[in-house]
């Protein structure tokens, strides 16, 4: 999972830089075109960055389960903040509340829910079977 957290996150510096430079890739420029299209792409984006962050923090036993998913979401709000501020300093975009929000929404929509639904389903410890330490059945 490290892995594929490493990964996205360097599509999501790319995407940045992309917007920085005002030349999205073919298939991403589409998508912003489309009305809507760049609240679209935060909310797809900070999602999936939140959903893979706190997927690793509770498989790596960082802590308790709520406890882990209140710091990752916590993580990715701020590094979504700090990313959006950091739009007043470029010449091809602009810091914009709405921006912010779909960034929000996504954290807890994507990032957040099926996680924080995946601790509520999950069966008690002592309910799952247990192993017989004598190796019989």
């Amino acid at each position: 999972m490290r892995w594929i957290l490493s990964a996205y996150v360097l599509f999501g510096a790319a995407m940045a830089v992309f917007a920085d430079l005002g030349q999205y890739p073919p298939g991403i420029s589409q998508l912003h075109a489309l009305p809507m299209g760049d609240k679209l792409l935060h909310l797809m984006i900070s999602g999936g960055f939140a959903l893979l962050l706190n997927c690793w923090l509770i498989g790596s036993r960082w802590g308790k389960p709520w406890r882990t998913l209140l710091w990752g979401t916590l993580i990715a709000a701020a590094l979504c903040t700090v990313e959006e501020a950091t739009n007043l300093f470029t010449p091809y975009r602009g810091a914009e509340l709405l921006d912010l929000a779909a960034n929000y929404a996504g954290i807890l929509l994507i990032g957040a829910v099926p996680v924080a639904l995946h601790l509520l389903i999950r069966p008690p410890a002592a309910a799952l079977p247990q192993a017989n330490p004598l190796g019989g059945e």
